[in-house]
C-alpha cells in the first residue's frame, strides 16, 4: 500500500523549485501552489493510473522510477524530476497510459485545481508540457524498445561460501552477452574485507546499519535510480543482513543459492525466478526448465552454466524443438553441429522419438562431434544384404504378447550402455532437457522430466505397430511424434525466449527407395495366393504403415511453425526413412538447412531480448 506524507509548506515549496520545469516560478508563487500538493510513496509493482481513467491529478517524480504502458507494451519512462498524468489534464481525455512503479517512488501530486492555477501563473509550463507529451509521442510510435536496469537479487538463503565468486561470474558472464558494464550494489552489515575492484564499474557498498528496514529498502531504491542507466544491476545481500526479505522484491528476478533442503519460494508478481544448485554441495534436482540451474562439477560445465543463467537473466536463451522422424532424426546432429559452431548456445532442449534420443546425448554434454560418432558406427549396413541381416537380429525382439512387432527390450538395452547415456538420470544434465511421448488413453502430450533417460527416450520412440508401448508411472505411452512430432511448445514453456524447431520429416517423394524391395518382391513370387492381388504389386505393409505415419509427423510439424521462431527443415526427400547406415549424409543435410538459419537466429535472438515471442516472427528455412 502506498503512504501519503504531509510536509511543512516551506519544505514542499523548496523541493517545487528544484523541479527543473519550474524553475522560472518565484519563492512566493512556490509557496502559493505548495499549499495544494502532497507528497505520496510507492513501493515495486503498485499502479499508480490506470488506462482509461478519467484524470484527476498530475503528478512530479521525486525519487525512484515508474514506467507507462499502453496495451501492455512499455512506451515511457520517468525519473526523478519529471512530470506524468498531465496529458489528461491538458486535454480533457481519459488517461492513456497505465503507470506502475518499477522501484521504490516518491512522487508530488497536483490535483486538478492546483495544476489548472499554475499553469495560468506561469504559462511558459504550458509550452514545456506540450514540448514533453511532443517528445513522448514520437517515442511511442517509434518501434524500438525503452531500456531500463534489470535488477537481479542475489539471495543466499543456503549460506553458500562461494557466494562472492558465483556473484562476480556472473557480471562478468552478464558483460560478456550484453557488451556492456554492470554494476554490483552490495548490502552489508559492516564493511567487507579488501576484495577485487572492478574498474570503471558502477558497484557500491549499503551498509545495513541500525536501522528500520524500510529505510535500508529506500537507501537501496535510491541507490538503484542513481545507476538505473547501467544494464543490469546485482543487488548481493549478505547473509547476515536482517532485512534482507525487504529488499529481495525490489528485484526483477531473483536467483536463490540453495540446497537440496532449501525450502521452495513463490516469486513476487511478475518477478522472475531462479534457484541454483552445486553438485559439489550434494544432491541437485532434475535439470529440466528455467526454474533451476545446476552448477555441474566439471569446470568447462560450470562456466557455462552461468553464461546460461547470464542468458536468462537478459531474456536471450535459445531453446530447439528436435523432431520425430526415424534415420530422418540423425540430420538432428548436423544442426546441433552448425549451431555450435557458429557460436550459437543452446539452452533448452525438448524432443519427440529420435529427437529425445538426439537430445538426451546433447543435453548430457556431448559434442555435436561426439554424437556423429557414436552413430557413424551404423555406417557399415551398407548393402540389402547388411539391412537384412540388421532385420533377422532385431527379430530376435520379436514379439508374440504385447502389442507392436518388437518389444524394444534390445532398444532399452542399447539406451542403458550407449556413451554418453550410461544409466543416466534428470540429474546429471547438464542442459534442461524433456523427451515428449503421447498418452495411450487420452492422446494427451505427456513431457517426461525426470526419472531415467532410457525411460524416457524409450516411452517417447514407441513407434506404433513397430514398438510396443512402454509404462511410465500408471501411464501407457506411445511415441510422441503421434500428438506432437517437433515439440515447440514443450520448449517455450521450459523457458526459451527464441525457439528453433526442426522438422527432419520429408514430404512424400519418389526418389526415396526401400532397399528390401526387391528381396520381398523375391519372397512373394513364393506365395501361392499372390496372382490374387493382381497385375500391379502394391507396397508392403511395413512400408504402408510407416510412409503413412510419416506422412501424418510431416504435416503436423510444418503447422508448429506458429509456435516456433525459426522453422528448420533439412531436405531428406532422397532418403529412406530407415537408411541409419547413411548418417553421414543426413548429418550434412543437417548442417547445410541450420547455416541458412544462422545469420537470422542471431538477429532475432538479439530481438527476442526486448520483445515479446508473438512479436518476433516465423521464419523457415528448408534444405536445398
Amino acid at each position: 500500500m502506498h503512504s501519503v506524507t504531509l510536509r511543512p509548506q516551506t519544505f514542499a515549496a523548496r523541493r517545487l523549485r528544484e523541479i527543473p520545469a519550474l524553475r522560472g516560478l518565484s519563492a512566493t508563487d512556490c509557496e502559493r501552489l505548495a499549499e495544494h500538493i502532497r507528497e505520496e510513496s510507492y513501493r515495486k509493482g503498485e499502479v499508480i493510473l490506470r488506462e482509461g481513467d478519467a484524470g484527476t491529478a498530475a503528478y512530479i517524480v521525486r525519487s525512484g522510477m515508474l514506467q507507462a504502458r499502453v496495451a501492455g507494451r512499455v512506451v515511457s519512462r520517468f525519473g526523478p524530476g519529471e512530470w506524468f498524468g498531465e496529458m489528461s489534464l491538458l486535454t480533457g481525455a481519459a488517461r492513456s497510459a497505465t503507470v506502475e512503479v518499477v522501484l521504490d517512488c516518491r512522487v508530488m501530486v497536483v490535483d486538478a485545481d492546483a495544476f489548472a492555477t499554475l499553469v495560468a501563473m506561469y504559462p511558459r509550463l504550458y509550452e514545456r508540457l506540450a514540448a514533453l507529451l511532443s517528445e513522448r509521442l514520437a517515442r511511442t510510435s517509434h518501434d524500438s524498445p525503452l531500456r531500463r536496469a534489470e535488477v537481479v537479487v542475489i539471495e543466499n538463503r543456503a549460506a553458500w561460501p562461494e557466494r562472492r565468486e558465483f556473484v562476480e561470474a556472473l557480471a562478468a558472464a552478464l558483460e560478456r552477452e550484453l557488451r556492456e558494464d554492470v554494476a554490483i550494489v552490495r548490502v552489508a552489515r559492516r564493511p567487507p574485507a579488501a576484495t577485487t575492484a572492478r574498474p570503471g564499474r558502477r558497484d557500491a557498498v549499503l551498509l545495513a546499519l541500525r536501522r528500520e528496514p524500510a529505510q535500508l529498502r529506500r537507501r537501496v531504491a535510491a541507490q538503484l535510480t542513481d545507476i538505473a542507466h547501467v544494464p543490469v544491476i546485482i543487488v548481493e545481500i549478505d547473509t547476515d543482513v536482517s532485512a534482507g526479505d525487504a529488499l529481495a522484491d525490489l528485484g526483477d528476478f531473483v536467483i536463490v543459492l540453495a540446497d537440496g533442503d532449501t525450502p521452495p519460494q513463490s516469486p513476487c508478481q511478475g518477478q522472475r525466478h531462479i534457484a541454483v544448485y552445486d553438485r559439489r554441495r550434494g544432491a541437485t534436482p532434475p535439470l529440466c526448465d528455467a526454474s533451476c540451474a545446476v552448477l555441474p562439477l566439471a569446470e568447462r560445465w560450470r562456466a557455462w552454466t552461468i553464461a546460461h543463467i547470464a542468458r536468462i537473466v537478459t531474456r536471450r536463451t535459445v531453446g530447439i524443438a528436435l523432431g520425430s522422424g526415424v534415420a530422418y532424426g540423425l540430420a538432428h546432429i548436423g544442426v546441433l553441429s552448425a549451431l555450435e559452431d557458429a557460436g550459437i548456445p543452446i539452452d533448452f532442449i525438448a524432443g519427440a522419438s529420435i529427437g529425445s534420443i538426439v537430445g538426451a546425448g546433447y543435453a548430457l554434454g556431448a559434442s555435436a562431434a561426439e554424437l556423429r560418432t557414436i552413430v557413424e558406427r551404423l555406417s557399415g549396413l551398407r548393402s540389402a544384404r547388411a539391412v537384412l541381416q540388421t532385420v533377422l537380429l532385431l527379430a530376435r525382439d520379436a514379439n508374440l504378447i504385447r502389442p507392436g512387432m518388437l518389444c524394444g527390450d534390445r532398444l532399452l538395452g542399447f539406451l542403458e550402455t550407449v556413451a554418453p547415456l550410461q544409466n543416466a538420470r534428470f540429474t546429471d544434465l547438464v542442459i534442461p532437457y524433456r523427451a515428449v511421448a503421447t498418452d495411450l488413453t487420452s492422446g494427451s502430450r505427456v513431457e517426461l522430466a525426470e526419472g531415467t533417460l532410457a525411460d524416457a527416450m524409450r516411452a517417447s520412440a514407441s513407434a506404433p505397430w513397430l514398438l510396443s508401448p512402454w509404462r511410465v508411472g500408471d501411464r501407457v505411452l506411445i511415441d510422441g511424434g503421434m500428438c506432437d512430432p517437433v515439440p515447440t511448445a514443450t520448449v517455450r514453456g521450459m523457458g526459451a525466449d527464441l525457439v528453433v524447431a526442426v522438422n527432419v520429416v520429408p514430404p512424400p517423394d519418389p526418389r526415396a527407395q526401400n532397399p528390401l524391395a526387391a528381396v520381398l518382391g523375391a519372397v512373394d513370387w513364393l506365395n501361392p495366393l499372390s496372382y490374387l492381388k493382381g497385375g500391379t504389386r502394391l507396397p508392403n505393409s511395413f512400408d504402408v504403415v510407416m510412409k503413412s505415419l510419416l506422412i501424418l509427423q510431416h504435416e503436423l510439424g510444418n503447422r508448429r511453425i506458429d509456435e516456433a521462431d525459426i522453422l528448420i527443415r533439412p531436405a531428406l526427400g532422397e532418403f529412406w526413412f530407415l537408411e541409419f547406415w547413411n548418417a553421414p549424409a543426413f548429418i550434412l543435410k543437417g548442417v547445410e538447412a541450420a547455416a541458412a538459419a544462422v545469420p537470422t537466429i542471431r538477429e532475432k535472438r538479439a530481438r527476442a531480448a526486448t520483445l515479446a515471442p508473438e512479436a518476433i516472427g516465423a521464419t523457415v528455412f528448408p534444405g536445398s
